[in-house]
């Protein structure tokens, strides 16, 4: 069963996994670079509400299983950070598809040490 939630400003919200398919289809398919700018600002609030989810202890997706073990959570923790980072970039076209391709470099390779037991970056401790 896939459990949803309640924004904080009141609109639901789909569930984590729901999200984070979202979140690499987007950056996996960023289209042309004059759709760039709306791309990047679509991606970065994906990343936010799954960010929110995470913090708040949502059920982790199906495709995650994280390790309980916190030790190691530095590598994990500086992959979130530069996914942030990209995500958060501005500017016009061209600046904004560079931060998609970077953003998406970033979230796959997090999205993969997720899928492969790692533990949760260091904001998603639970």
């Amino acid at each position: 069963m896939v459990e949803h939630h309640e924004h904080p400003l009141g609109a639901a919200t789909l569930s984590a996994e729901v999200i984070a398919v979202r979140l690499s289809t987007l950056l996996a398919t960023p289209g042309a670079p004059v759709y760039s700018v709306v791309n990047l600002r679509r991606a970065d609030h994906a990343f936010d509400l799954l960010d929110d989810l995470m913090r708040d202890g949502a059920p982790l997706p199906f495709f995650w299983p994280v390790s309980e073990h916190t030790e190691g959570h530095d590598g994990v923790t500086e992959l979130y950070d530069a996914t942030s980072e990209a995500l958060r970039r501005s500017g016009g076209i061209v600046p904004s598809f560079a931060a998609l391709r970077t953003a998406c470099a970033r979230w796959k390779s997090l999205d993969l040490v997720l899928r492969e037991g790692s533990p949760l970056p260091e904001p998603w401790q639970r």
